[in-house]
């Protein structure tokens, strides 16, 4: 039997974005695990950027970070790529959306905010953080920057929710 094509390059990546593994995409489309990823491996470099883009602008050294792995799959760090994602322009699949949507909703409480340790992204209760109103945790070895405060201040987040609750309101 002939395997069936594999989906769009844009398809795949979303497929990756709902963190399925390269197994579960060749057993949909009727492939080998190895096509899938020759498949991902092969992708115009422009399809990773976005990603990247996010990991460049996050406080945190995500390479040798002992919960890498486990950050990959919680809601909580999810939802913040998803957030960041918007933030820097890009565009998001339905299933991110969702991701961004339940951390803007524990975020703009303002009780709490994302705080990313040793075994992984939890939220935390608010602490002072010297008036910027940050919706993460930033870490005290890490310069703040005016494009940190822009990308993760708590204003902006309110104001990326807000916007959100209108466009649902007019669908």
């Amino acid at each position: 039997m002939r395997p069936r094509k594999l989906p769009s390059d844009h398809e795949l990546l979303k497929l990756r974005e709902a963190n399925l593994t390269h197994g579960a995409i060749a057993k949909r489309f009727g492939v080998s695990r190895q096509a899938v990823t020759r498949l991902y491996n092969g992708q115009d470099i422009r399809t990773r950027q976005g990603l990247q883009e996010v990991t460049d602008v996050l406080p945190w050294s995500l390479d040798t970070h002992p919960a890498k792995k486990k950050l990959a799959s919680q809601a909580a760090y999810l939802g913040l790529r998803a957030y960041l994602r918007v933030q820097l322009g890009q565009e998001i699949s339905p299933r991110s959306e969702q991701a961004r949507r339940a951390f803007l909703n524990r975020i703009t409480s303002g009780r709490e905010v994302l705080a990313v340790e040793e075994d992984g992204a939890h939220y935390v209760p608010r602490a002072a953080d010297g008036g910027h109103g940050l919706i993460i945790q930033w870490p005290a070895e890490v310069p703040l920057t005016e494009r940190d405060l822009e990308l993760f201040s708590f204003d902006a987040a309110e104001a990326a929710h807000a916007a959100g609750e209108r466009s649902d309101k007019i669908a």
